[in-house]
């Protein structure tokens, strides 16, 4: 991949170029944690904080708008939780949109206001579904309304953000009770989507009560 004011390269091919060529100075960024070599000849190297492939940029302003936007490289895996970092960044306002959005792909009714909603519904549903491509399309739907179930049964959980790093930063959401422990949601749900290849919500939301930090 090419663009007149830089090139996708991998990581062992620009670390050789910066030995050739030799280094004016580093610096690492403090949004992304990319890693920024300026060469002898003008030019800059950028290494994300992930991943096998960085940049050659040929200039400065090049490499200044880059890092004041995001870095134009992808992940060849699909990260839901990139993909939705809108719904995760607006909780808890956005909690009511995840789970309406479950009812309509899944045609459940969940509803955290019935203390008598039956999720053996959304169990069998979701093997209807498939699992992977319920990992792919639901679970940050998914880890939301289990959420928001510890929540309703547990006072004192708030949410919390805590910043990642990709090729580019993102947030993922976990839950922090009274004493300070956390609570990680997407754990065991993704490991029964993907691993598990079941699904059982109420089994899902006890391991995860119980596994704090």
């Amino acid at each position: 991949m090419t663009n007149e004011n830089y090139e996708v390269r991998p990581t062992s091919e620009l670390l050789n170029l910066e030995t050739a060529i030799g280094t004016k100075s580093t610096f690492q960024d403090k949004e992304t944690h990319a890693h920024i070599y300026e060469l002898q000849n003008g030019q800059f190297i950028l290494l994300p904080a992930v991943g096998n492939k960085g940049l050659l940029i040929n200039e400065r302003n090049t490499l200044d708008h880059i890092l004041s936007t995001r870095i134009p490289l992808e992940d060849k895996h699909r990260k839901p939780q990139i993909e939705k970092q809108q719904l995760i960044v607006s909780l808890p306002n956005s909690a009511q949109d995840a789970i309406r959005e479950i009812n309509k792909v899944l045609n459940t009714n969940i509803d955290l206001q019935n203390p008598d909603f039956d999720f053996d519904d959304l169990n069998q549903k979701l093997k209807k579904f498939g699992f992977e491509k319920a990992y792919y399309e639901l679970s940050v739907e998914l880890g939301i309304l289990l959420c928001e179930f510890l929540r309703k049964k547990e006072d004192g959980l708030e949410y919390k953000l805590e910043k990642r790093y990709g090729y580019n930063p993102y947030y993922e959401a976990v839950l922090i009770d009274k004493n300070g422990a956390k609570i990680i949601p997407w754990y065991y749900l993704n490991r029964y989507l993907l691993e598990k290849k079941k699904f059982n919500f109420i089994e899902i939301q006890e391991k995860t009560e119980r596994f704090r930090l």
